[in-house]
Formats: structure tokens, sequence, C-alpha cells
């Protein structure tokens, strides 16, 4: 068996053993692993006191 073949084997076992092993391939951030949410630019605005101060003068 090559190294690379080795390699894979192992990482196999791995994954086998524990189910949320991180392996190359196999990675989920979580970032990835729930929708984004957009806020509107609008909305941002409207919460922004700066923003509300330079409108009003």
């Amino acid at each position: 068996m090559n190294p690379l073949e080795r390699a894979g084997s192992q990482l196999e076992t791995a994954r086998l053993r524990h189910p949320l092993a991180v392996l190359p391939g196999r990675v989920l951030s979580p970032m990835d692993s729930q929708r984004t949410v957009a806020i509107g630019r609008e909305l941002i605005d409207s919460c922004d006191p700066r923003r509300s101060q330079s409108e009003k003068g």
C-alpha cells in the first residue's frame, strides 16, 4: 500500500470512529451549516445614530 492509500485508509478509520472528525474534503464550517441572514442597508441606517444626526443637520 502506498503512502497516499495508507493515509486515506487511516482518515476513513478516523471518520468511522468519530463522524464529526474534521477530515480533508469533508469540512463544513459553522458559517456554512446555517442559512445566511441578510440585514438590509435601510434597517442598518435607521439604527445608526450617526446617520440620523447627519440627516438632521
